[in-house]
């Protein structure tokens, strides 16, 4: 055999030998996801839609059957005897809008009080809310059983406070009859409406 033909054979054994190279396969996978607009309690680690609690003042009478003086000195920041509920609220809202509504602070179905006697008490409900924002840390809606018909609302002007401590508190101030007026025998009751709304 020539020297041509066995390099041409060599060649050709050496070709047959090399793997051929291997196939790839590309692909892309995306991947994607929600968060809706929602502002939810949080209570043990759970999501709810709603929290409740009471704020129970006792004795609402002085020793001449007034009003307390402590609970019409009190006021959203210092409230009456330090009673207040609160909650961990989570939105994923930027700006969730908080509002209050209350009834008067009285005995149900009571007949006309008498002069000089009174069976409702008015108050201040107030809905204060921790907010993330360092220049305006805390936000407040106040409804005046009083004054106000409506609820009251406001927007946050930030976002909720983060955390798992609690942001959000309610509490009454500002408990007032006319007057002079002595409180009829009874058991009062109130309700404080509450809402915490995303803005969508």
């Amino acid at each position: 055999m020539n020297k041509f033909a066995f390099a041409v054979l060599m060649t050709a054994s050496a070709i047959a030998a090399t793997p051929a190279a291997a196939q790839q396969v590309t692909g892309t996978v995306n991947v994607t996801g929600t968060v809706a607009g929602r502002c939810s309690v949080i209570e043990s680690g759970l999501e709810k839609t709603s929290f409740s609690g009471t704020i129970d003042l006792g004795r609402l009478d002085a020793a001449d059957g007034t009003l307390r003086s402590e609970l019409t000195s009190a006021t959203s920041a210092n409230p009456a005897d330090a009673k207040k509920v609160t909650a961990r609220v989570v939105c994923t809202s930027s700006n969730p809008t908080i509002g209050v509504s209350a009834t008067k602070l009285a005995i149900a179905g009571a007949a006309d009080a008498g002069t000089g006697y009174a069976n409702s008490i008015d108050y201040v409900a107030a809905l204060r809310v921790k907010t993330a924002s360092a220049t305006n840390p805390l936000a407040e809606v106040k409804f005046d059983t009083q004054n106000n018909s409506a609820a009251v609302t406001a927007q946050l002007g930030s976002r909720i406070a983060g955390g798992t401590a609690d942001n959000v508190e309610v509490n009454v101030s500002n408990l007032r009859t006319a007057a002079g007026s002595v409180l009829n025998q009874g058991t009062y009751n109130s309700v404080i409406s509450l809402s915490i709304t995303p803005t969508l």
